[in-house]
């Protein structure tokens, strides 16, 4: 397939798409931008794994007796949360297959509510860490005893499940809902 950027192409690729139901042309210059969008988005979604993988590994390897290996750790696991189930949504392979549901709802739904969990836990993390390092500049010789190994990771477990607790009443007002096509019956969000 020969592509010219000066000359418009004339050939339309025929594109389904399962959330709509339907089929639809686009020009064979944006199915190209689409799909390298889509390719590199994949890669470097799977550098975050990788990155956050490795990132877990060293911080379960150099041990919990610092609080900031504990706080770094929760941060990695919410990073490799966010980055697995976005690399999953992005995949053509899922939001093309053929489920009893529409993947790009479902992928919409739990992905939008994930980041946004993630998002705020996060940030709450990250402001427990500047918390206590200023507590480490405003009173150095005390900043060991406050701040601990278990009272870092009851924080740590306190942040992750108020902020998931908060955030849970969202899913509530969802609910399933049978959604008819010719082609296939399938099971959605409401």
């Amino acid at each position: 397939m020969n592509f010219n950027v000066t000359q418009p192409s004339r050939e339309l690729h025929n594109v389904s798409s399962s959330s709509t139901g339907g089929n639809f042309m686009i020009g064979a210059q944006l199915y190209f931008i689409l799909l390298s969008i889509i390719s590199v988005t994949q890669v470097i979604s799977l550098g975050g794994v990788i990155k956050n993988v490795i990132n877990i590994a060293v911080f379960v390897k150099l041990g919990f007796n610092e609080t900031s290996n504990i706080s770094l750790l929760t941060l990695a696991i919410c990073d490799l949360l966010l980055t697995l189930w976005g690399t999953i949504c992005i995949n053509p392979g899922f939001t093309d297959a053929e489920l009893p549901f529409l993947p790009t709802e479902l992928a919409q739904l739990t992905g939008a509510g994930l980041s946004v969990f993630i998002f705020r836990c996060s940030a709450w993390v990250i402001a427990f860490i500047s918390f206590e390092r200023c507590l480490c500049i405003l009173i150095p010789l005390k900043v060991k005893k406050w701040v601990t190994p278990k009272t870092t990771t009851a924080v740590m477990v306190a942040i992750c499940i108020t902020t998931f607790g908060l955030y849970n009443g969202v899913y509530w007002r969802w609910k399933f809902a049978w959604k008819f096509f010719r082609e296939v019956t399938s099971l959605y969000w409401a």
